[in-house]
């Protein structure tokens, strides 16, 4: 290392850009840049500076306690030739699902509040890195914290709640979402992840996707609580449709969406046999549309890793101005809650079932005339 490098670990300060880079404190861009393999400052004071980047600094007393062979241990020069280190800017810990959610939503009313990260980092005396970090999903939140900026930007109380609780569920790995218990299931989190995605797979193996259901199919499928109004019963149905609207959107643009239909439920009768039969006349059009691929598996590919995973939707993500894109998600649904998966590991497993579902299902073209067959001699239609 230079002499200037030297001295600037001696001073005990760092700089963490944006990009996982370890600069000097106080250099510009390119000035006495210096690959590392990791940085670890657990005992820094944080000090976030208007340019994105964190600056640590350790107090006189604990560099004077601090060996020349322990800060060599904290710093440790790459060798030539071998790649650039990156400073982890996402905790290892916890579900990136919640604090994504968090963050667009902190986002979206933070915009509507006409407030800048700056503004906001005055009015709540911290940094502006804090707010970003929130905002961007890079690591747990505070409920009180949440609650800070939610009164700042006038929040309803109801939504100040959901986003006080959903801040509660930012240190959970695997994330189950039980309906109702703690966020309210009012607040769309699979939607929010759906719109923002580039990329649909749904494997299907009981039902037509919701994204492609007709609205006497969805109607068959919610059934009201009891004692539920009229406007009640109308509510999950209108809202289903509503989603829909993500298939035919111009900007941006719409998903491709890729479904692994099972056999079995083009031959499952759902709100009797002329909603079928409307139902899979849907499902041809739908199949039409460029950014739609639907394939049938057929009853006769037998047992195998897709009948075991049971019904999933795989959700990719953009780039958008990142370096890196959101980490993909798993998403599985049942009757009480619905299961937020994206730690690595899961997501490889399910991106094994899907291959194994693209091995055995039909062609789009042969796909398409089964549905059209089945609704004509099965369901009349």
């Amino acid at each position: 290392m230079g002499r200037r490098w030297k001295w600037f670990l001696r001073a005990g300060k760092v700089a963490v850009d944006l990009t996982g880079q370890v600069v000097p404190a106080g250099a510009g861009p390119g000035r006495w840049r210096r690959r590392v393999v990791e940085a670890v400052v657990p005992d820094g004071v944080e000090t976030s500076r208007c340019d994105g980047t964190t600056v640590y600094e350790w107090p006189e007393r604990r560099r004077a306690a601090a060996g020349p062979n322990q800060r060599a241990d904290r710093y440790r020069a790459q060798p030539p030739g071998q790649r650039v280190g990156r400073v982890p800017m996402v905790e290892a810990t916890g579900s990136t699902v919640p604090r994504r959610q968090l963050g667009r939503a902190l986002r979206e009313l933070r915009t509507e509040a006409c407030m800048t990260l700056d503004g906001v980092a005055e009015a709540l005396e911290c940094s502006r890195q804090k707010v970003w970090r929130v905002e961007s999903g890079l690591g747990p939140a505070r409920g009180v914290d949440v609650r800070a900026m939610c009164e700042l930007y006038g929040a309803r109380r109801e939504l100040t709640a959901a986003l006080v609780a959903l801040a509660g569920e930012t240190r959970g790995r695997g994330w189950w979402h039980a309906y109702g218990d703690p966020v309210p299931d009012w607040f769309d989190l699979h939607g929010g992840l759906e719109s923002a995605a580039c990329r649909l797979r749904e494997h299907a193996g009981a039902l037509v996707p919701a994204l492609l259901q007709t609205r006497a199919y969805a109607a068959a499928t919610c059934p009201p609580r009891p004692g539920a109004t009229d406007e009640e019963r109308d509510r999950p149905v209108e809202a289903r449709l509503l989603r829909q609207g993500l298939l035919r959107r111009r900007l941006p643009r719409p998903p491709r969406f890729e479904v692994m239909l099972c056999e079995a439920a083009l031959l499952r009768v759902v709100g009797g046999a002329a909603t079928m039969a409307g139902q899979l006349r849907h499902l041809v059009e739908a199949s039409r549309l460029p950014h739609v691929s639907i394939r049938v598996l057929p009853l006769a590919a037998g047992a195998h890793d897709g009948a075991v995973a049971g019904s999933f939707v795989l959700l990719d993500f953009p780039l958008g101005l990142r370096v890196d894109p959101d980490p993909p998600v798993v998403y599985q649904e049942s009757l009480t809650g619905a299961l937020y998966l994206d730690r690595p590991a899961e997501w490889a497993a399910y991106e094994r079932a899907w291959a194994c579902l693209e091995a055995l299902a039909l062609g789009e073209e042969e796909s398409r005339r089964l549905i059209v067959k089945i609704g004509e001699e099965v369901h009349h239609g």
